[in-house]
């Protein structure tokens, strides 16, 4: 018989809570997290269908969180990048040289 279980999972050691849906189908389990599309996870038991949607939702965070950070870097060089290109070269005016003769 096929059933749905609706569950908030704690992930980072009970830092975030997230709702799941539990599924059961032909007689194995899986798990989908609505709020972070395409986080899936699927088991032979609740329990380890549970325990892995726990993992697949922090790999899934850690990856958006790693993806920005590279793209904060990159934008950032982009922004030094053009600063220094609009920066005018400073003037330098040569001091005269003493002469101890």
């Amino acid at each position: 018989m096929d059933s749905e279980n609706k569950v908030t999972l704690l992930c980072f050691d009970g830092a975030l809570h997230f709702d799941a849906v539990l599924h059961r189908e032909s007689g194995a389990w899986w798990g989908e997290v609505p709020t972070l599309p395409g986080c899936f996870s699927s088991g032979d038991t609740i329990r380890e269908v549970e325990e892995d949607t726990v993992k697949a939702v922090e790999l899934h965070l850690t990856g958006l969180l790693k993806r920005r950070l590279e793209e904060d870097a990159a934008n950032a060089r982009k922004r030094a990048v053009r600063k220094t290109s609009r920066q005018r070269p400073s003037r330098r005016i040569a001091a005269p040289v003493p002469s101890f003769a």
